[in-house]
């Protein structure tokens, strides 16, 4: 691992067995030959995770680091191979879960957007892996949301079962590699990971899904790939303060320790994977793309109403309230506790009677505006 060298307590790694990754792969791969109903497709995607873990154990385990070019040409090769097998065995269609559309495209352009989603994930899943067990933990997070979808959009039940495998594959390598770690992965188990999560984005028909399921994986280490990129192809030299992958800033400038990298990035990814999950719930779907209860859009700007308010922007914090408001008109309980919350300091007493009725003023402004905009006559207000 020639990159370990440079990494934030890199130190902590020398000595450490770090092919786990080809063991637990390979276990992967035997268990699902064994228990999955294995179609056609099913067998070369297994093949390209098994040719992405050999290339990852080979550059790890090679006296010298294979170079940037050579990992690359290998990349998409497996990629090129992945998008050729999606497209044959499944439509050039994807859906946008949200809003229940399907989107159609070329297939060649299809294929390369496929390619583009293949080596994003293979390489941000491969950045990742530089604290213990943050890239076991993350992954199996981003699996077991998509698994969840799986079972609520009630498809692809072949492929997956080999997700659920996968997941049980991560977490017994995570029992060695939680914090001190007792092997490492390497680049056999993350660009392995890697690919197998593109393939299951792909298989859910909503590969659109993979970026907020995906998050932390991407953000922690596309944001390196982003930075290299443009100063070696462009010589355009950005992010010169943030140190990447994220989680080395993280330990670096901010001070975390390893263990508070892991649980602070896990935590973000469960957060934004239960929102997804909740928010693709068919009933919720139904309540408010059907049956307009829009209480979502409400808590929105209830929310950002309380996050301006908590950093002392009274201003938008009193307009988002009012547009909650116009929505549901419950929320304007809530105006004098900010006012009163922001002004609790002042001790004058006419002050704060000053700055109640001020914003007081600018809130029935901007509700006012909103119902202008469908006046008619007074009937507009009969809902209230």
């Amino acid at each position: 691992d020639g990159g370990r060298a440079y990494a934030i307590n890199g130190s902590k790694s020398v000595g450490k067995p770090r092919g786990a990754g080809i063991i637990f792969i390979l276990v992967f791969t035997i268990t699902c030959m064994i228990f999955v109903n294995l179609s056609s497709e099913i067998i070369i995607y297994l093949i390209l995770v098994l040719a992405a873990m050999l290339s990852g154990y080979l550059d790890d385990s090679s006296s010298s680091p294979w170079g940037e070019l050579k990992k690359g040409i290998i990349d998409f090769v497996i990629a090129v191979m992945a998008a050729v097998t999606y497209l044959h065995y499944n439509p050039n269609t994807f859906d946008i879960s949200l809003f229940k559309l399907t989107v159609t495209l070329n297939p060649i352009i299809y294929g390369v957007l496929i390619v583009i989603l293949i080596w994003v994930s293979i390489n941000v899943t491969n950045c990742s892996d530089g604290v213990d067990g943050l890239c076991g933990t993350l992954s199996a997070i981003t699996l077991s949301s998509a698994y969840v979808l799986f079972m609520i959009f009630d498809i692809e039940s072949s492929f997956r079962h080999t997700i659920l495998i996968m997941v049980v594959c991560i977490l017994g390598y995570l029992w060695f590699n939680a914090s001190p770690s007792k092997l490492l992965m390497g680049d056999a188990g993350s660009r392995a990971i890697g690919i197998f999560i593109a393939f299951a984005f792909l298989k859910l028909h909503s590969p659109l899904l993979y970026i907020p399921l995906a998050i932390v994986l991407i953000i922690d280490g596309g944001l390196g790939l982003i930075k290299v990129s443009f100063m070696r192809f462009l010589h355009i030299k950005i992010m010169q303060n943030i140190r990447t992958p994220i989680h080395d800033h993280m330990r670096k400038n901010k001070d975390w320790s390893d263990t508070q990298v892991v649980f602070r990035f896990t935590i973000i990814q469960v957060i934004l994977g239960l929102a997804v999950i909740y928010g693709l719930n068919p009933f919720i779907l139904l309540e408010f793309l059907a049956n307009v209860h829009n209480d979502i859009i409400v808590v929105f700007f209830v929310l950002l109403a309380l996050y301006m308010s908590k950093h002392k922007k009274i201003v938008p914090s009193v307009i988002f309230l009012a547009i909650a408001t116009g929505i549901k008109y419950f929320t304007i309980l809530l105006l004098p506790v900010i006012i009163i919350y922001h002004f609790r300091k002042e001790e004058k007493l006419s002050v704060r009677f000053l700055k109640c009725f001020q914003y007081g003023i600018l809130f029935a402004v901007i509700l006012v505006l909103q119902y202008a905009l469908y006046f008619r006559d007074f009937q507009v207000l009969v809902a209230m």
